[in-house]
């Protein structure tokens, strides 16, 4: 069962991967169920809504349109997808099960059927091109979600996003399994939902003069009026588009204060007794005092609106955003004060809550409820999503709000019951940006809201995340890249500690992470006697660069590099020069200190350390290309991949043995291999070094004791690799001579690594006569051979053995027309 489980895992690997939100429970099956032109859809009447979206899905792999059949008629088919109804099932949730020629998808409603729908798709190859025959897995997935509510909240107020992109938007939406739209229709900089009762809140509230293109200039205006809102008929049409996918559409308003468009269409509803009152819509961002009277103007023109409002979206809620602002006008109106005497409230802030209270209880005549934004969780896609200095080096336009908040931080947002992820929109000026501080993040919300996944499933959401951003890419959106912060991690465990305080998160592990890119920064200026320091988990040598400083500032004017062996008496110091400063380590070093040597104003960065001699992770996966100098047919040189592998983590003493190990891999490895004849017959090599109990040599892993490789001196490991590696190489047959198989071996061995010790114990004058048997007297007799008649003759020698070939022609053929027997009697002589 595991095996046939993992053999389906690898086959539809990359169709699983798409899989987001993840489903709580998938199950393999038995085979593929295929998607080509005889593939039809039966539903009933009820769900042809949901069962055009799947067509329309189906349309763009196959690039066919696929038959609608009623349940009746799809007795007739072989090859379908069905839509039935389940009211056993919880609200939302669905069952998926594909068989090789059935695919049956169950919801409770058409929600839950369009949610199993959309997994469905997700399933589908994602291909450029049509497709007009695919295979998709066979499985069964039950799934529901964690939370009822998955809101999107857009304000359209700072910026009016067009229907069509709305509409586009609530697709992805549905894509990703989120149930709610929230639009904000106004604040400040404007007005934007047409009303027949209030013409003025468009003909005058959806206008600004002017719109600030960036925050660090707030008083940078582009001098360009801007204006527009959604007319009835465009909500009406949004409003369908959104039932299509079963999302509701909430509208959203600021009230009572964030009123400025407001006021500035019918300025009666203001605290019009205050002096020099003259409210206008605002063109630039931040808080405003203009906020509604508490009169019964006021209450009258709300109920009016709300009526309208009512009639024409079916969402039984309306969202009211009132923010907690400094209440200026209530304090200093005398309107509003008597009307906080009159009804017994202390504060302007008692008056907030007795104005809510007003605005529910005019919603309650509409049959309408207030949405609290208060009450669920949000998260912030107004935000960076890369560090500000990555975004704004690669386009001005990317200027987004802060703190940055990652693709990670969105995937680990708290659970809820209903969750939300806001779009803030003074610094998206257009679909484009739009569309860039959304995706890929509004994925992460998506699982977050859906699956509840642990922090610890992350690494699995960004493989699936492959093929959708393939997706993303094959809809022409153009989304951000995934950005992974830098882990507080240095290199192979080593310790970093310092002082200094840290700007956010550039932690001092930065400097010595193995990321260029990375770097570790102060948070405002240092003092003198300030340290940074490095404490390795094994001796390093060698020379190691500490470079400060970047593009003409962080650099450390004045601070020395010192080195030690126990952290407590420490070496010569080397003074930075221009921020810079190179030391060679005595043997045995284990520590590095940067000291401050005198106090200066501005922080300091440091970049990543640079060694001469590279650390050796404890778990290595190396992989090289090796170009041969022998060319195929079409004269172009053999190459050739090979990977060294080993693992040490338990055994850090094996450092500098499995080091020189690794090296003799790769420089004697392709060396070995032309010998053995495995050019242009072997184009990926993999060797493993694995500790066990006993020595030996299986397919590829040399299992080691530990307590032998211990005690061998760096020659003397390569050799015993290199002993392993040519018969590895060698795969020579059964009835192979054997003098031929050892003497290749100890041949190679004393050629490659003449100071080991064994190599020193070679026999210094073989016995002639003993040639043909094996180890050192036939080493010494192939040496001859190649010095007499070049390496081809065992290149040739090690390709016929390998073939269980074992014909005296081989060695006529590359040596004069010599046999065996007349060479040996040649070299006795």
């Amino acid at each position: 069962m595991l095996r046939h489980f993992l053999l389906w895992l690898l086959v539809f690997s990359s169709q699983l991967a798409a899989q987001v939100p993840a489903p709580r429970e998938t199950t393999p099956g038995e085979g593929t169920m295929p998607i080509d032109y005889r593939t039809a859809i039966v539903t009933p009447d009820s769900l042809a809504q949901e069962a055009q979206i799947l067509s329309s899905s189906l349309g763009k792999l196959t690039g066919l349109q696929h038959r609608l059949l009623k349940p009746w008629q799809g007795r007739q088919v072989l090859q379908k997808i069905i839509l039935e109804i389940d009211e056993s099932l919880p609200a939302s949730a669905y069952t998926l099960t594909i068989n090789p020629k059935t695919a049956v998808i169950r919801g409770r409603d058409g929600e839950g059927i369009l949610n199993g729908i959309q997994t469905f798709s997700q399933l589908l190859p994602i291909e450029a091109q049509p497709q007009q025959s695919s295979k998709i897995p066979c499985l069964t997935i039950k799934d529901s979600p964690v939370a009822n509510r998955r809101i999107l909240f857009i304000d359209t107020a700072r910026h009016l996003f067009p229907v069509k992109t709305l509409k586009s938007l609530l697709s992805w939406m549905s894509y990703h399994k989120l149930n709610e739209l929230h639009l904000h229709l106004n604040d400040d900089q404007g007005w934007r939902l047409e009303s027949k009762q209030f013409p003025k809140l468009t003909g005058i509230g959806s206008l600004r003069n002017s719109t600030p293109p960036y925050t660090d200039h707030p008083d940078d205006e582009n001098s360009e009026e801007y204006g527009g809102y959604y007319s009835q008929d465009n909500i009406k049409e949004l409003l369908s588009h959104a039932a299509r996918f079963h999302i509701k559409v909430i509208p959203g308003f600021s009230l009572p204060t964030h009123a400025s468009a407001i006021l500035a269409a019918y300025p009666e509803l203001g605290n019009k007794d205050l002096p020099d009152y003259d409210p206008e819509v605002q063109f630039t961002w931040g808080t405003f005092p203009d906020t509604l009277a508490p009169s019964p103007e006021t209450f009258a023109f709300l109920s009016t609106l709300f009526a309208e409002v009512a009639t024409l979206f079916s969402a039984k809620e309306i969202r009211i955003h009132a923010p907690d602002v400094p209440w200026i006008e209530w304090q200093n109106s005398p309107r509003a004060q008597s009307y906080l005497k009159a009804n017994k409230l202390d504060s302007p802030a008692a008056l907030q809550g007795h104005f809510l209270t007003k605005i529910d209880a005019i919603l309650a005549t509409h049959k309408r409820k207030r949405f609290d934004p208060a009450s669920v969780p949000a998260i912030d896609l107004s935000t960076y999503q890369r560090p500000p200095e990555l975004e704004l080096a690669e386009d001005p336009t990317r200027e987004a709000a802060t703190p940055m908040i990652s693709i990670s931080k969105v995937y680990q947002f708290q659970k809820s019951p209903a969750m939300q992820a806001t779009l803030w929109s003074p610094l998206v000026h257009d679909e484009d940006k739009l569309i860039y501080q959304l995706f890929p993040r509004l994925a992460a919300f998506a699982e977050a809201a859906w699956s509840a996944p642990s922090t610890d499933k992350f690494e699995q959401f960004q493989t699936r995340m492959l093929p959708i951003l393939n997706f993303y890419q094959n809809a022409n959106l153009e989304v951000a890249d995934i950005y992974l912060p830098p882990k507080r991690a240095a290199l192979q465990g080593t310790k970093v500690t310092t002082d200094m305080k840290h700007n956010g998160d550039r932690w001092p592990e930065l400097a010595f992470d193995g990321d260029l890119d990375s770097y570790f920064q102060s948070h405002g200026g240092v003092s003198k006697g300030n340290h940074l320091t490095f404490e390795f988990p094994f001796p390093v040598e060698g020379k190691i660069t500490f470079p400060t400083g970047g593009e003409e500032q962080g650099v450390l004017k004045n601070g020395i590099l010192e080195s030690s062996i126990d952290g407590i008496k420490w070496s010569a110091p080397v003074t930075l020069a221009n921020g810079v400063a190179a030391i060679i380590l005595p043997e045995g070093s284990k520590f590095l200190r940067l000291k401050v040597t005198a106090a200066q104003a501005k922080p300091i960065l440091v970049n990543e350390l640079s060694l001469a001699e590279k650390l050796l992770p404890p778990v290595v996966h190396d992989v090289r290309f090796t170009e041969f100098s022998q060319v195929d047919d079409e004269g172009r040189p053999f190459r050739a991949q090979l990977t060294f592998e080993a693992n040490f983590a338990d055994h850090p003493e094996l450092r500098q043995q499995i080091k020189a190990m690794r090296q003799r891999f790769f420089s004697s490895g392709p060396r070995i291999m032309e010998v053995a004849g495995l050019i242009g017959q072997e184009d990926s090599v993999k060797f493993k070094i694995r500790l066990g109990e006993k020595t030996k040599t299986r397919e590829g892993v040399l299992t080691i004791n530990p307590d032998e490789l211990r005690n061998l001196s760096a020659p003397d490991a390569e050799d015993l690799l290199l002993k392993h590696l040519i018969t590895h190489f060698q795969n020579f047959s059964n009835d192979a001579p054997s003098w031929f198989a050892t003497g290749i071996v100890d041949y190679l061995r004393k050629r490659e690594i003449p100071d080991s010790t064994w190599a020193r114990n070679f026999p210094q004058n073989p016995v002639r006569s003993e040639a043909l048997s094996g180890h050192a007297e036939s080493a010494a007799f192939l040496s001859w051979l190649v010095s007499q008649h070049t390496e081809i003759l065992l290149q040739n020698a090690c390709r016929s053995f390998r073939k269980g070939i074992n014909n005296p022609l081989i060695w006529r053929g590359s040596a004069n027309n010599k046999t065996l027997e007349e060479l040996v009697r040649e070299y006795q002589e």
